[in-house]
């Protein structure tokens, strides 16, 4: 199997406990949606600060500054995502979390695929186009709601799919300028986009009274020290996650690798399982065996496809 398959699977099963915790978070009256977008994108301008330690650590990977027109078309990305990230979060609070990251799953590398073929004439081989489909059959029998022979749509499906639009064109445009410019060049550009993107958001008014008041859904100020610490651990997690996809794709292929999101979904579906037993009052999936008989059956379409392209 590829290196960049593996990193790439491993990023995804990070995104699976980020995803976990994002819906305790925004469902749960900890924070709303674009307070934790909000602070996802300011955490993220910490990243500029290892540029010195990696300058010292590797001097070959010193960061060079591109041309200004690569420079704004990677600050635009990286204030994308956050944008995204908005709207995903959106998702996950109106519907159960290993629905909703299937249906974006399913969006993210359908969409990839068209851009890219759109853009660059990038097409896959007859093996990579089989995968790519049995990725899509598996997303979508991990996503519907399926019940005496009829599909039911489910909550935010309409903005899932739109995150997965929006998610798609962020790893397109990463992957264009990964072609252009160092890796290293590339990814601190889109912290700071990031950034900027979570700076864009106090543009509203509602945002900032949200945002500078620190305040849930019931206007009671978060005072809770383990949710804190949860939040830390969560952008770490993604952090890490994000690095690593990022790297995937600079020596992968962006759309075989967005088509292991669906990996993401196994991840999800065996944590969120097992904490709605464990914890019923902060998770709630279904978890009748119908359903689960349904998501395993979306996992051997999954995991065949990965054998096709490992």
């Amino acid at each position: 199997m590829q290196l960049w398959i593996i990193i790439a699977v491993f990023a995804h099963f990070l995104n699976a406990i980020t995803a976990i915790i994002d819906k305790h978070i925004v469902s749960n009256k900890v924070m709303k949606p674009v307070v934790y977008a909000f602070y996802s994108g300011v955490f993220q301008i910490l990243y500029l600060l290892a540029i010195p330690v990696i300058a010292i650590a590797w001097p070959e990977s010193t960061f060079r500054f591109p041309s200004w027109e690569l420079f704004g078309l990677a600050a635009f990305c990286g204030a994308l995502f956050i944008f995204t990230l908005t709207i995903f979060y959106k998702a996950i609070k109106l519907s159960e979390v290993s629905r909703v990251t299937p249906v974006v799953g399913i969006s993210v590398p359908v969409f990839t695929y068209i851009l890219s073929f759109l853009l660059w004439d990038e097409a896959l081989s007859s093996g990579q186009m089989i995968a790519f489909t049995l990725f899509v059959i598996g997303g979508f029998l991990m996503s519907a709601k399926i019940k005496r022979g009829k599909i039911t749509r489910i909550k935010g499906m309409a903005l899932a799919v739109f995150a997965g639009f929006l998610f798609a064109s962020y790893y397109v445009i990463m992957d264009f300028l990964f072609t252009e410019v160092g890796f290293l060049d590339v990814f601190m550009i889109l912290q700071f986009g990031g950034f900027l993107g979570s700076v864009l958001l106090l543009l509203s008014p509602q945002n900032r009274k949200d945002i500078f008041g620190m305040k849930d859904e019931e206007n009671d100020v978060i005072e809770n020290k383990a949710s804190a610490m949860l939040f830390i651990y969560d952008k770490v997690t993604a952090a890490i996650a994000a690095l690593l996809l990022a790297y995937a794709i600079s020596i992968g292929n962006v759309v075989i690798i967005n088509s292991l999101q669906a990996t993401q979904y196994a991840f999800v579906l065996i944590m969120a399982v097992i904490l709605s037993k464990k914890l019923p009052k902060l998770f709630h999936e279904q978890v009748e065996d119908g359903v689960i008989i349904q998501k395993v059956i979306a996992l051997i379409f999954i995991a065949i496809g990965l054998f096709l392209i490992a």
